[in-house]
């Protein structure tokens, strides 16, 4: 008689199709295993088109025959409601029934539903509980949540020393956001002692996994010498790569060391091309910079217009540099300047 873990041997030597033939012969048999496997199948395109009719029936089935992972799957298509209909009770039923099997993911996700008030009175203290049950289980996404819920005091007790545990562990794991907090802690003592150092140790983790704000601070720091030496290049590399993730306040400093030539060469059109990018996205800075680069002629052709504008578009979001260039302009301009340098003005700021 054919069993379970020749579906799974078949199944891991890419022999989809001796796998499903297996687990369908087994599910027939009321298998809950073969149930669940097949339901996956279905469920991840697996040696078939997806079918979210078939995996959620085969979650069904598998659900309830008592198979925990598949108590989590079903619940969870009934929460998100993309291949079923939206149910968020029943969903809590079958979340529930995994998390108390020790299904972590369960146990995180019934901890949301608990926090977020959905299929169930929101409940804060209880969502801790079920993040603590996910947390202990080695779960970084619930870790994390939990770290949060110590730092703000949500649903627990506040306490700062808990707090930076729990970030801790799921920065080990590599949550980035948590890699990406403790920089955040560290560099600032926000809650912990100040240390440079551990700054940069936690920020180079989460910047090495992509994370945008930590690329800048350690940009940041590495311009600074704080936690590490001094060195423009390497402050010019990690910015350019947040700077590449859209981030103006990288794209603005990465303009302004190319304008200094500091950590690459000095080069006024790269300047205002990065100037431009943060410009537009409504950075005063930015928006200043641009306009002293116009009236100048650094790296473009002057234009007395053009740097009104802009100063006008960054003192109305704040910068009193802005200001202060446009009202000094304004006495270097004809009447039917300045009323041209509004009118654009107007588009940039209606524009951004």
């Amino acid at each position: 008689m054919t069993d379970f873990q020749t579906g799974v041997d078949a199944y891991k030597a890419g022999d989809y199709v001796l796998a499903m033939s297996v687990f369908g012969d087994l599910a027939k048999q009321e298998d809950a295993s073969a149930q669940y496997a097949l339901g996956v199948m279905y469920d991840r395109e697996i040696e078939t088109p997806r079918n979210s009719g078939e995996a959620f029936n085969w979650y069904l089935k598998a659900a309830s025959n008592g198979h925990a992972l598949a108590q989590h799957s079903f619940g969870a298509m009934l929460y998100d409601g993309q291949d079923a209909i939206q149910d968020y009770e029943e969903a809590v039923k079958w979340i529930h029934k995994a998390a108390t099997q020790g299904v972590a993911l369960a146990q995180f996700n019934l901890g949301t539903m608990y926090a977020n008030g959905d299929g169930v009175s929101l409940d804060k203290y209880e969502a801790v509980s079920w993040y603590l049950r996910a947390a202990e289980s080695g779960l970084a996404i619930a870790q994390f949540n939990l770290a949060l819920a110590y730092h703000f005091g949500d649903g627990v007790v506040l306490d700062y020393s808990k707090s930076e545990k729990w970030f801790r562990k799921a920065g080990e794991q590599g949550h980035v956001e948590a890699q990406y907090d403790l920089g955040h802690m560290y560099r600032n003592g926000d809650v912990v002692l100040q240390d440079f150092k551990e700054a940069v140790t936690w920020y180079l983790k989460a910047a090495n996994q992509g994370d945008a704000k930590a690329q800048f601070n350690l940009s940041l720091m590495y311009s600074a010498g704080e936690g590490a030496p001094q060195n423009y290049e390497e402050a010019a590399k990690w910015l350019r790569k947040a700077a590449e993730q859209g981030k103006a306040g990288a794209q603005h400093n990465l303009a302004l060391m190319y304008c200094e030539g500091e950590g690459l060469p000095k080069d006024y059109g790269l300047a205002i091309n990065w100037l431009r990018l943060a410009a537009e996205q409504g950075l005063a800075a930015a928006q200043s910079d641009l306009g002293v680069m116009y009236e100048n002629g650094f790296g473009v052709e002057s234009n007395i217009i053009l740097s009104h504008a802009w100063g006008n578009v960054a003192g109305s979001n704040g910068s009193e540099q802005g200001t202060g260039n446009r009202k000094r302009l304004e006495k270097e301009m004809a009447p039917s300047q300045v009323i041209q340098a509004q009118q654009f003005a107007q588009k940039l700021f209606e524009n951004r």
